[in-house]
C-alpha cells in the first residue's frame, strides 16, 4: 500500500502490529508508527471484517 498519488490509503511502512497471546484468546493491535500518526492504524480498524474475509479465502 503506497502513498498518495498512486490510489492506495497509506504505506505499509506507516503501520505496526503486536500479537499476543492471552490465556486462550490472541490479540492484535495495530498502530500508527510515524510521528503524530496518519490514521493509516484507524483505516484497518474500520475495514477489519473486510482484510479478516480477505485472509480466510
Amino acid at each position: 500500500m503506497a502513498g498518495k498519488g498512486s490510489g492506495k490509503l497509506f504505506d505499509l511502512l506507516n503501520v505496526d502490529e503486536l500479537a499476543i497471546q492471552k490465556e486462550s484468546r490472541n490479540i492484535g493491535y495495530f498502530f500508527d508508527s510515524c510521528e503524530g500518526g496518519n490514521g493509516a492504524a484507524e483505516a484497518i480498524f474500520s475495514d477489519l471484517i473486510k482484510f479478516a474475509a480477505a485472509s480466510y479465502a
